[in-house]
């Protein structure tokens, strides 16, 4: 796929190759067989979606599995959400009511 006709490489005579007509000498015709890029993109596709799965539900059934993990998990989580949102009214509370003095030029 190219946006260059042939027309563009006249004047350039040891150019071969798609899209000119000159067939580059020593090397094979590179043409893809679309079944077998099919197949690959299939176990892509498909080895993605498993990694996905595996990596959201394995995750999600062992909290579900293990109480003592599953509590000492959402422990953290809370802490951890309360100290951000401390940290952010706290300083927001520090720069509550400050004003920026503007020098005016005259």
């Amino acid at each position: 796929m190219t946006t260059f006709d042939a027309s563009a490489f006249t004047g350039n005579p040891s150019l071969c190759g798609p899209p000119l007509p000159v067939k580059c000498s020593g090397h094979d015709d590179l043409s893809h067989d679309s079944e077998n890029d099919i197949t690959y993109d299939n176990w892509f596709l498909l080895s993605l979606g498993l990694g996905f799965a595996t990596g959201t539900l394995v995750p999600y059934f062992v909290l579900a599995m293990k109480r003592s993990w599953s509590d000492a998990y959402f422990d953290f989580l809370d802490q951890f959400i309360d100290k951000i949102l401390l940290r952010l009214r706290h300083r927001q509370g520090r720069n509550h009511g400050q004003r920026r003095k503007i020098q005016h030029r005259q």
